[in-house]
């Protein structure tokens, strides 16, 4: 499943690397692609939408919309 969350406070690489380590920890073989000038992230996995919001948000991250 191919999901695409704005995340409207990413401000760097940085944020981005959270971000990553952060859904891979619960998903180890999520492929995670962040646009950090568009502010999208974009995660290919078998995990829910739900869990992977979940984990973006408990990292300290605002998805748009949750």
């Amino acid at each position: 499943m191919a999901l695409k969350l704005k995340v409207s406070n990413i401000a760097c690489e940085g944020c981005a690397d959270i971000i990553t380590e952060s859904i891979h920890v619960m998903q180890p073989d999520a492929k995670v692609d962040i646009d950090v000038n568009a502010k999208t992230v974009t995660v290919e996995s078998a995990a829910s939408e739900e869990s992977i919001k979940q984990v973006i948000v408990a990292a300290g991250y605002a998805v748009e919309g949750y």
